[in-house]
């Protein structure tokens, strides 16, 4: 079994741990130590072992592991391999995450269009992984991108109005009165196909 230590050493290992030193993280954090991760993404099965760490609390109650470029979308990719090996298969995603030129306090989330990013992740459970974590920034800001995206920013009542379509979403109006009851987590299907199920029975 793989335990903390073994993963300190892992890291170690790969040469991705500089210590004795100082360093300034971009956030304006210091620190005596740092983790490069570029010394270890390259390393399958280096990778492969953090990509297992990062999901297993999670197996069987995901459907999308999305990461932050560069390191947290490899990450990312590691993880979900890691799932689908396990027999829980899941998607991985990435965005992009840049300084907003106009407020440095705050970070822009990209990502490519013709991936269909917002389709991956509708109504879907979500992990996001990173593999540097000093202020939490960037995961606070792809949380709250996801957040919006799934509408959870919204008043309760809206949120509401949108499940049962009297208020447009995202997708315009697209609720319990249109034939979308959403996603059923537990089938990974359309609500309306496995209660058609149920039905046709």
């Amino acid at each position: 079994m793989t335990t903390e230590i073994d993963i300190a050493q892992l890291l170690a290992d790969a040469g991705a741990v500089y210590t004795d030193s100082h360093f300034e993280f971009t956030g304006g954090a210091h620190s005596p130590s740092y983790v490069n991760c570029r010394e270890f993404l390259h390393m399958p099965p280096t990778k492969r072992e953090l990509g297992r760490r990062l999901v297993a609390p999670f197996l069987g109650s995901i459907d999308v592991v999305v990461g932050p470029e560069t390191g947290g979308r490899s990450l990312a990719e590691a993880a979900a391999a890691y799932s689908c090996e396990a027999g829980c298969p899941v998607q991985d995603a990435w965005v992009k995450v840049e300084d907003d030129p106009s407020d440095s306090t705050k970070k822009v989330i990209t990502w490519d269009e013709k991936l269909g990013f917002a389709d991956v992740i509708c109504g879907k459970r979500v992990l996001v992984v990173d593999d540097l974590l000093t202020k939490g920034t960037t995961l606070k800001a792809v949380i709250e991108f996801l957040r919006k995206q799934y509408g959870l920013d919204k008043p309760f009542m809206e949120q509401y109005g949108v499940w049962v379509g009297l208020w447009p979403g995202e997708r315009g109006f697209s609720g319990l009165i249109q034939g979308d009851w959403g996603w059923s987590f537990e089938y990974d299907l359309p609500v309306t196909d496995v209660i058609g199920e149920r039905i046709a029975l």
